[in-house]
């Protein structure tokens, strides 16, 4: 159902796990402009498993040495998802419950003149609940551009009020991180915290640090700053990690920071690098294991996937869900190679596990449906190639439709051959761009770095139809409809 409110326009899915409650004031400010309620839409259509007692990711990913996590909130923390947390995970991150504008306490810190850190009741309940069950806790996240009250970068703890200096932002940024450990050690939580993003996002492109107010007031040095501090005063055990996304594409850059992140005696600050992984089904993994492993061996630190998910069209059909769950299961046989290979990845952590409690309902991102249905992303994760959407994938494109020319708006007609062994040729201006291209059946998907996404060549009884698609697998535009075929 889509509705407009204040110009804006909103999008709500209707089914029992997703009750919608509007806000009488509201109600003469809506306008209703669409209703397509699709109560199928990522569900999978049967249960591939009746009887889910033998399967583990916490069992699977203990025999790989490694641990596999979620993020959680509150509302995981009742049946039946606290007994999937509790039976499946051997890792927990808290969503949103240890993030600086949820601990930063503005009227605390006016009172006393410095940075006060007040865990709220319902981050200590997720600290105790995760000690209770012996589930050990990564902490996310201190020092980050996004989730950090205006008013901590001002005089007085006054938003209106003009910034502070840096000398006075650096004993904010003291105050803070010392606060913290010192309120997860009174709270008895510090010994069941493993590890910790100290900095989150600093880096915004291949070469380039990201603008935030901590940047500006203090210099790109407030990374280092950071991890000194927490050096500092966290306890031994627990791990110091930078946290970013898209590795693949700001290798050198996190490389060039991490080495230049050392204390006086010349001793690493840094622990772990964080790779975040929010795909789309469509996503390619090729760079994702030469970026690892150059910055483990360049840098020393240990590598965690922190934030992995997976996303899917709104529709959420049953074919995507079966993409989605071969790229779950090619994205852990790759981190398990790597790990053969010696690259020290410790953990993966997954943003959330059930579609009902996502952080981006729409995408249908995780490895459970609304309906706790474990779905084709949960076998991938595991390892089970027979119960990961793989059933003709191993076929290539169908006798006599291999070949496709198309045109891009504004760009030369180009021309694609899909190739039996799974390889495409994309020629143009008499250039060839080759690359590896998977079909489902119906439709062949491949990295059309040209088109400014992937390319969906859709095979029907009149041809080939070319499609412009982004990583979610929304199609954006396009190309072409009447697509030649040879």
């Amino acid at each position: 159902m889509t509705v407009r409110l204040n110009e804006v326009e909103h999008t709500f899915t209707f089914d029992e796990f997703e009750p919608v409650i509007l806000n009488p004031e509201e109600a003469g400010k809506i306008e209703v402009r669409e209703v397509e309620l699709d109560q199928d839409a990522g569900l999978m259509p049967k249960p591939l498993v009746e009887d889910m007692s033998g399967y583990s990711l916490k069992e699977y990913f203990r025999t790989q040495g490694m641990k596999v996590g979620t993020c959680i909130n509150p509302s995981y923390l009742f049946a039946p998802y606290a007994e999937i947390l509790k039976s499946q995970f051997s890792s927990v991150t808290l969503e949103n419950h240890l993030k600086p504008d949820v601990i930063l306490n503005q009227e605390k810190s006016k009172v006393l003149g410095r940075v006060c850190v007040s865990f709220p009741e319902e981050t200590s309940h997720l600290l105790d609940w995760c000690a209770e069950n012996d589930i050990p806790v990564r902490g996310h996240t201190m020092v980050w551009y996004m989730g950090t009250p205006e008013w901590l970068f001002h005089e007085n703890f006054d938003a209106d009020a003009p910034n502070v200096s840096r000398s006075e932002l650096l004993r904010r940024m003291e105050d803070y991180i010392a606060a913290f450990f010192a309120e997860l050690t009174k709270g008895g939580w510090a010994d069941n915290m493993y590890c910790v993003d100290v900095v989150n996002e600093a880096v915004i492109a291949p070469d380039k640090m990201r603008k935030c107010p901590w940047q500006e007031i203090i210099g790109d040095e407030y990374v280092k700053y950071a991890f000194s501090f927490a050096r500092k005063y966290a306890p031994d055990h627990i791990l110091l990690a930078y946290n970013d996304f898209d590795l693949e594409t700001k290798t050198d850059k996190v490389i060039e920071l991490m080495n230049s992140l050392t204390d006086e005696k010349g001793d690493r600050l840094v622990d772990v690098v964080g790779q975040q992984g929010h795909y789309g089904a469509y996503s390619s993994i090729e760079t994702l294991g030469s970026a690892l492993t150059k910055i483990y061996e360049q840098t020393g630190c240990e590598i965690q996937i922190t934030e992995l998910d997976v996303s899917v069209s709104r529709q959420g059909t049953d074919e995507e869900l079966k993409t989605q769950g071969r790229f779950y299961y090619n994205f852990v046989q790759e981190i398990l190679g790597l790990r053969k290979n010696g690259i020290k990845i410790t953990g993966i952590t997954l943003w959330g596990f059930a579609d009902a409690l996502s952080w981006m309902p729409s995408g249908h991102l995780h490895i459970y449906d609304r309906r706790l249905v474990p779905k084709y992303a949960y076998f991938g994760m595991i390892g089970l190639r027979e119960y990961a959407g793989f059933d003709g994938e191993e076929k290539f494109a169908a006798e006599g439709r291999t070949n496709a020319s198309y045109t891009v708006p504004g760009e030369p007609a180009r021309y694609i051959l899909l190739r039996d062994d799974g390889t495409y040729a994309d020629t143009v201006h008499g250039s060839e761009t080759v690359g590896k291209y998977r079909f489902d059946g119906r439709s062949a998907y491949m990295l059309t770095p040209r088109a400014g996404g992937y390319c969906s060549l859709e095979i029907d009884s009149g041809g080939l139809t070319a499609r412009r698609i982004e990583a979610a697998g929304e199609v954006i535009s396009l190309i072409r409809e009447d697509v030649s075929t040879d």
